[in-house]
C-alpha cells in the first residue's frame, strides 16, 4: 500500500502492521493506494469529523482531505476512485458506503452527508499518486 501526504499535513501513525494500519489525519490530505486486504486486516484513517475504513478484500484508491469552508468551518472530503469505503460521520454516528468514483463531504457545520459523483479535478488529483510508503512491521 502507498500513501502520499500533502506537505504541511499533520498525521499520527497509531499502528502500522501487516494486518492493521490506523492513521489519524489532523489536517491536510492523504492519497491512498491500498492493495487487497486479507480477511481480518484493517486499514483506516481517522479525521476530526469522520473515520474512513477500507473494506476487506478490496483494493482501493482514495483521497481524504481536511479543509475549511468560507466561514472557517472544517470539511472532511473523502473521494474514492477504486474500491468501496465505509465512511463514519462522527456527528451523526452513521456510516455511509462510498463506491467507486464517488465523493462524500462531512461538514463541521452539521448537515447530513450524502455521496456525489467525483469531479474531473478530484479524479485527476487521485491519479497523481506517488510512492510514499508506510512499511508495516510484522505482527
Amino acid at each position: 500500500s502507498a500513501i502520499k501526504f500533502e506537505s504541511l499535513s499533520e498525521v499520527v501513525v497509531v499502528s502500522a502492521s501487516e494486518s492493521n494500519i490506523h492513521l489519524i489525519l489532523k489536517k491536510g490530505s492523504a492519497k491512498c493506494n491500498v492493495k487487497s486486504l486479507p480477511t481480518g486486516s484493517r486499514f483506516w484513517i481517522e479525521t476530526p469529523l469522520g473515520i474512513v475504513k477500507v473494506r476487506e478484500l478490496n483494493a482501493s484508491q482514495f483521497m481524504v482531505q481536511i479543509s475549511k469552508d468560507k466561514d472557517g468551518k472544517m470539511i472532511c472530503s473523502v473521494s474514492s476512485r477504486v474500491g468501496t469505503l465505509d465512511v463514519l460521520s462522527k456527528a451523526f454516528s452513521s456510516t455511509v458506503t462510498l463506491y467507486e468514483n464517488q465523493t462524500l463531504e462531512i461538514h463541521e457545520s452539521g448537515y447530513a452527508p450524502s455521496p456525489r459523483q467525483n469531479t474531473p479535478q478530484e479524479d485527476e488529483a487521485m491519479t497523481k499518486l506517488s510512492s510514499i510508503y508506510i512499511v508495516p512491521k510484522p505482527d
